[in-house]
C-alpha cells in the first residue's frame, strides 16, 4: 500500500470511528445484549435455511 493510500485509509477509518462514537452516544441508540444479538441472528439464519430448502425442493421437481 502506498503512502497516499495509507493516508486515505487512515482518514476514512478515523471518520468511521467518529461516526460510530456519535451514534453510540445518541439518546435514540438501542443497545442489545450479546445473547439477544445471537438469538436474533439464529432466527434469521433458520428462516433463510428454511427458505433455501423450500426453494431447492421446488426447483428440483422440474423435468429440466
Amino acid at each position: 500500500m502506498r503512502k497516499d493510500e495509507r493516508q486515505q485509509y487512515d482518514a476514512w477509518f478515523r471518520e468511521q470511528v467518529a461516526r460510530g462514537l456519535v451514534e453510540a452516544d445518541a439518546p435514540a441508540t438501542v443497545w442489545v445484549t450479546q445473547e439477544e444479538a445471537k438469538a436474533s441472528w439464529a432466527e434469521r439464519r433458520a428462516k433463510l435455511l428454511a427458505r433455501i430448502e423450500v426453494e431447492s425442493r421446488s426447483s428440483s421437481g422440474g423435468g429440466c
